[in-house]
């Protein structure tokens, strides 16, 4: 289905009132949504599927008038209730956040949390997933990879990547070899901020937390990875901005039971991508779900934070 025509049918079920039925039914329930934006730029591919800069625009325009857009910390308020509360943050601290999605939310003066993998802006390299992307985009397919003494037969669909990416996350610290590359891709699209523009942000009112240090899939560590990650991340962190992160986003989404334990060990709040709602009052400080957003309008994304998309898969 083509963006355009997509972008149609949700604003027609949204013009039939879907979202007014959703809403009643989340009408005794309290709970309130996190949204998570990744990439925001000119440029678009199917893989990482960034949201053009005009479209965000107006997107953060009308959740601005929809919503009340509170700063996490409003998380942490035993008493917090609010139907109409919003809560906004981004991962992966791209140069793309700070030249398209800073000033619109700076524009619109809203609360912002962004997660920063911190190996990524201290190498000024890119994250290893968007590498594997960019190479995925440029290679012929099909291609046989030997993934230790597996050998994967990757072609060019979405699915395959998602199955490199989930491979290749346990341990991504030699991609040249995994994928068979003579040279990383440059990452123009995908380049890290640097301390200094998250510097910036930081003291015009963006809250900063960490993306964990390697941006590794966490299940695949044991806890005393999982520790150093954590140490690594806010001692990079305190060094370059002043302060220890409070705020944790797992990346990929991806946690276990040691994540959780490691976040209450130093009394830290650990973010997921699950999509769905928050349980109000917050029963665990572990693992508080997101949802992922890569949607063109508005109008889904509203729908996808009332319920529509899973009630729509059962």
């Amino acid at each position: 289905m083509n963006n355009k025509l997509r972008t149609s049918i949700f604003k027609g079920l949204h013009l039939l009132g879907i979202r007014s039925a959703l809403s009643l039914l989340q009408q005794n329930r309290k709970s309130t949504p996190i949204i998570t934006f990744h990439r925001v730029h000119e440029v678009f591919d199917h893989l990482t599927q960034p949201i053009n800069p005009i479209e965000f625009r107006e997107i953060i325009r009308l959740f601005n008038q929809h919503y009340r857009i509170y700063p996490l910390s409003a998380l942490l308020k035993p008493n917090f209730s609010d139907p109409e509360a919003l809560f906004i943050t981004v991962d992966d601290a791209l140069s793309e956040f700070y030249d398209f999605m800073y000033p619109v939310f700076k524009e619109f003066e809203i609360p912002v949390t962004l997660f920063v993998p911190t190996q990524s802006v201290e190498t000024g390299t890119q994250l290893w997933n968007y590498a594997v992307a960019e190479w995925f985009l440029s290679k012929e397919t099909p291609t046989k990879l030997l993934m230790g003494k597996k050998e994967l037969v990757i072609g060019n669909s979405l699915e395959d990547f998602l199955h490199l990416i989930g491979v290749i996350s346990n341990d991504p610290t030699n991609l040249e070899e995994n994928l068979k590359l003579t040279t990383i891709p440059d990452g123009k699209l995908t380049a890290p901020m640097t301390w200094s523009q998250i510097k910036e942000v930081q003291e015009n009112g963006i809250t900063i937390g960490s993306h964990f240090h390697r941006h590794v899939c966490l299940p695949s560590l044991d806890i005393e990875s999982i520790r150093s990650e954590i140490e690594v991340s806010s001692h990079l962190l305190n060094k370059n901005l002043g302060s220890k992160p409070k705020f944790f986003a797992f990346p990929m989404g991806a946690f276990d039971q040691l994540a959780i334990n490691c976040m209450d060990e130093i009394k830290a709040i650990g973010f997921s991508t699950e999509n769905r709602r928050v349980n109000l009052p917050l029963d665990t400080f572990g693992s508080i779900p997101r949802f992922n957003i890569s949607d063109r309008s508005y109008e889904e994304i509203d729908l996808r934070i009332f319920g529509f998309h899973n009630l729509v898969r059962r």
